[in-house]
């Protein structure tokens, strides 16, 4: 056996082993930065959650009290009316 053909052969499988390994460190640095851009993605996503959430509490919380004053206000109106009446007297 030609032991310069030997060493070639093992610079030669070197070379692709290395060449293997800095394909998959670049792959890997590649997925890390996939997890962390999807993991930013779901964390905008949840806080804009978060903030529709709160504005549709707030929105409800409105709306229900604007409905029990306006209650309100008509029960008073029906109560001021029949005030008026009673004093007025029959007619």
């Amino acid at each position: 056996m030609d032991v310069n053909k030997a060493n070639a052969s093992i610079k030669s499988i070197n070379t692709s082993l290395s060449s293997m390994e800095q394909a998959a460190s670049k792959a890997s640095r590649g997925a890390s930065a996939g997890i962390d851009g999807l993991t930013v993605s779901m964390v905008k996503g949840a806080t804009a959650g978060n903030l529709l959430t709160d504005a549709i509490k707030h929105g409800v919380a409105w709306l229900k009290k604007w409905t029990i004053d306006a209650a309100k206000s008509a029960a008073n109106t029906d109560r001021m009316e029949a005030v008026a009446v009673a004093r007025r007297g029959p007619r």
